[in-house]
């Protein structure tokens, strides 16, 4: 699938967000949306495979669970030097494609999950302390004031900062009683101030009731530094229809030119997958933020 452009713009304008839509009576899509901002926030499907969480099982032939692994890619991308990504909100929210709640699908892993220090660094200064001190000469009968000292004494401090990267499962129908929706939250260091991570590839796996379409939406809040100026962005259609983009069974994902793992992944058992090599983060240096 072709990478989905979120437009940043600030939150309350009329308009704001993006506006992407399947075509004609097609549940999913490719989708290249670009309305020239200088800050982009871009979404992509990078691969997704059907299997099940657990291998069928012969003696008592019980199927296993039907699951589903997708990867996703993140990038945010400033055009001008003047100004960086300070924050930025991930919310992927993932429900049955007829409405159906008895078939929600759940959140069963994803990757990144906790919390993660990015580019950890000790920072050393030292700290002065200035004492100043007086002398009582009252005893004597020419000096009656206080005679004053004043030193100077210097302690090195340590300081530890970082970019902060999180990720958590949440339930966002608590009627269900299952995890349906994914956050990821990144926050540059505060101490460098060097924005957050330009790229993040996350991964998730959905335990599902039965084999059926599911859908799923993107909304990305974010905070974006306008040369010391924060203002609050929203990639989120406000105005515009989104129509979420919907997987099944039947679904031509080579047609829609999303990847598979495949072979290089044992599908029929997702449960002890490592994904962690599925996922990754990069930071950016001066060097590929110049534009």
């Amino acid at each position: 699938m072709e990478d989905i452009d979120i437009l940043l713009l600030p939150q309350g304008d009329e308009g704001s967000g993006f506006r992407t839509q399947n075509v004609g009576n097609q549940k999913a899509r490719r989708v290249l949306v670009d309305r020239g901002d200088t800050l982009v926030a871009r979404s992509s499907i990078v691969t997704i495979d059907h299997g099940t969480l657990t291998p069928d099982n012969e003696e008592t032939n019980e199927l296993g669970e039907p699951a589903t692994l997708l990867v996703f890619e993140f990038r945010f991308i400033c055009h001008k030097q003047s100004r960086r990504f300070c924050n930025a909100k991930i919310t992927l929210t993932f429900d049955d494609a007829s409405g159906n709640a008895r078939n929600q699908p759940e959140v069963h892993r994803m990757w990144p999950e906790g919390a993660f220090a990015l580019n950890k660094k000790t920072t050393t200064r030292n700290v002065k302390h200035t004492v100043s001190g007086g002398l009582s000469a009252g005893s004597s009968p020419i000096a009656t004031g206080n005679l004053g000292y004043e030193w100077e004494m210097e302690a090195p401090q340590d300081k530890v900062h970082y970019t902060s990267l999180r990720g958590i499962k949440r339930m966002f129908d608590e009627k269900m009683g299952r995890d349906n929706a994914v956050i990821w939250s990144l926050d540059e260091d505060q101490q460098t101030n060097t924005g957050i991570p330009s790229f993040l590839r996350a991964a998730v796996i959905l335990r599902r009731i039965d084999d059926v379409p599911f859908q799923f939406t993107i909304k990305v809040q974010t905070e974006v530094d306008f040369v010391g100026s924060l203002r609050s962005l929203l990639g989120l259609e406000r105005s515009d229809p989104v129509d979420p983009v919907e997987i099944g069974p039947n679904t031509d994902l080579k047609g829609l030119g999303i990847n598979s793992l495949g072979s290089t992944v044992n599908l029929t058992h997702l449960d002890i997958l490592d994904l962690g090599k599925q996922a990754d983060v990069m930071v950016a240096t001066e060097l590929n933020m110049q534009g």
